[in-house]
């Protein structure tokens, strides 16, 4: 019989041994009271058990096969249960006395930051973006939980990865957590952001509050039907000027996203949120190495390594941009990479007043190979009220790269290009 357990500290273990038993009692045989819990799963056995404020854990299964299911369905489940603590289940086996500090244990985006990984160019990009309300806790892998989520969503992401890579809409689906302050219940929210032609100073907004049963064809007649969204006119919400920022707290993604975003999501709803402000608790959205990382939309701007004090700035676009240098990713609407490294340089001289303009971004000279170190990027950029135009030139080099792993429990490290803007020049 194959054989494994955990520790997990946490002064909520019996709430999450009750929980624990109570979601596998509904298809398998469990019972447990207020200290301990047996599960039967049939191709395996767990018990469950409180020791002051730790949950212990030990699974048995007799092939390798169900042995690795059952491990995983526990964590699984545990992790998203305590997704809010940022809480890692690690498996001890017999013989095995210490689980030995090394990448697993250890936060990458922390890693990142001792080894002093600039965020500049790594930003995610996007033309559309779908912001979903979905209540929590969430799996690692949002889009594989086909029971919760619209049939039409799923069908759209079908489509789309149906298609060449080459051919493929630049579409990003995001989940949000419900919010007693902004949500209705037996509703939910739907946002979409989509990139206007041209010059960008922000997303163009859609946003509506629609039944739960609705929210299926929603979003399919935002994507596939646009001349049928009158029929949802009644639930449609007016919201100019409202900035919505995402902190990324998906700790089953990573547990980084979890210990280093929720305390940020928890600081700045308390804080900082109002009638133009408001603050979501998101999912995975890219680059937890960065954590804990911010998207602001309908700007489409994404931070890194945000501070009580960085979110100060952010939010009231204030302060010497120069203490943002090493916490801006870049936008969303620029190209990845040299286009968007050139973009922070740009603001770097301009200040905050760049954030009220709209640009736009191209390469137009790039290095040979598959790997180019170089780019020529030009940036044509407008005021919002006309008057004031005009071009940057400038060249952004890759001069040396970081190597540290992408994510929290990554053996391998990912080697990240890093950018520097040598030359700038605003044209006629």
């Amino acid at each position: 019989m194959l054989s494994a357990q955990t520790r997990v500290e946490t002064e909520k273990a019996g709430r999450y041994l009750k929980a624990l038993c109570n979601h596998f009692s509904r298809k398998v045989t469990a019972a447990y009271d207020d200290q301990r819990g047996t599960v039967d799963f049939g191709f395996a056995h767990c018990e469950m058990r409180v020791e002051g404020q730790a949950l212990v854990i030990h699974v048995q299964a007799a092939a390798p096969d169900l042995f690795e299911r059952v491990k995983f369905v526990v964590q699984d489940h545990l992790e998203r249960f305590a997704a809010a603590e940022g809480l890692r289940v690690l498996w001890i086996e017999p013989g095995q006395q210490t689980v030995q500090a090394s990448a697993e244990t250890r936060y990458c985006n922390a890693l990142a930051l001792a080894l002093g990984l600039d965020p500049a160019g790594y930003a995610g990009i996007f033309d559309t973006l779908f912001l979903l309300e979905m209540p929590l806790p969430w799996a690692r892998a949002i889009l594989l939980e086909s029971e919760k989520l619209p049939w039409e969503l799923l069908q759209l992401v079908q489509m789309v990865l149906a298609l060449p890579e080459d051919e493929r809409p630049s579409i990003q689906p995001l989940f949000i957590a419900p919010d007693e302050a902004y949500s209705r219940p037996g509703y939910r929210r739907c946002i979409a952001f989509t990139r206007p032609a041209g010059l960008v100073a922000a997303y163009h907004r859609q946003e509506y509050l629609v039944p739960e049963a609705e929210v299926g064809p929603l979003i399919w007649a935002l994507q596939q039907a646009p001349d049928t969204l009158g029929q949802f006119d009644a639930y449609r919400v007016q919201a100019e000027g409202v900035r919505d920022l995402l902190v990324c707290t998906h700790g089953s993604r990573d547990v980084a996203c979890a210990k280093f975003g929720y305390p940020l999501y928890r600081a700045l709803r308390d804080e900082l949120a109002s009638d133009a402000v408001r603050v979501w608790r998101g999912s995975h959205f890219g680059g937890h190495v960065f954590a804990p990382t911010l998207l602001d939309m309908p700007r489409g701007d994404y931070w890194a390594f945000v501070g009580p004090e960085q979110a100060q700035q952010i939010v009231g676009r204030t302060g010497d941009v120069g203490r943002l240098r090493q916490h801006f990713r870049g936008c969303a609407a620029l190209p990845y990479g040299f286009a968007q490294a050139l973009e922070r340089e740009i603001w770097m001289q301009v200040g905050w007043r760049w954030h009220t303009y709209a640009r736009q971004g191209r390469v137009t000279a790039i290095a040979e190979g598959p790997t180019p170190t170089w780019a020529e990027v030009q940036m044509d950029y407008q005021a919002p009220d006309g008057t004031t135009r005009g071009t940057y030139r400038g060249r952004v080099a890759i001069k040396q790269h970081v190597e540290t792993i992408a994510s929290t429990g990554d053996t391998q490290p990912h080697v990240y290009p890093q950018y520097v803007v040598t030359h700038l020049e605003e044209i006629e």
